[in-house]
């Protein structure tokens, strides 16, 4: 008669938490800048966004205005000669602007009004600007003001 053992030896218990370990100090890493790294893919897509925006002042000759919804996560851009929406934008991550507005305007010569947005994702957040001087979007890693 042959005596069965159920179960399993210490020895093979140890070694699945050790694989277990390792796998978990790879993969927790990872998980953690995979905020960081949406962040700056929607950042990306929001300059983007106000780089068309730009352009269509330029190659229109005309003022054009980026309505920005934070409650919706929108951005609107708009002809301000007859109000006709060209396009729009949401996004799924929190957006703040400490302007009182929420509107940027680009103008046909190629400048807009300062602004400032925020991106904000868990504890990561980036802020986007223009720079009129060289007529480029900057970002970086800023934290908002607070209220």
């Amino acid at each position: 008669m042959l005596n069965k053992n159920y179960g399993f030896t210490l020895l093979e218990l140890l070694i699945v938490i050790i694989i277990i370990s390792i796998s978990l100090s790879i993969i927790i890493p990872r998980i953690s800048t995979n905020d960081r790294k949406v962040l700056m893919s929607y950042g990306r897509m929001v300059v983007n966004f106000l780089k068309f925006a730009k352009y269509q002042s330029l190659f229109k000759r005309s003022e054009v205005e980026i309505k920005i919804n934070t409650k919706e996560k929108k951005f609107v851009l708009s002809n301000t000669k007859n109000k006709l929406k060209i396009k729009d934008k949401t996004i799924d991550i929190k957006l703040f602007t400490p302007d009182k507005g929420n509107s940027i305007y680009f103008f046909p010569s190629g400048t807009s009004t300062p602004f400032s947005v925020y991106l904000i994702k868990g504890k990561d957040s980036i802020k986007i600007t223009f720079d009129s001087v060289n007529g480029t979007f900057v970002i970086r890693d800023e934290k908002p003001p607070e209220d």
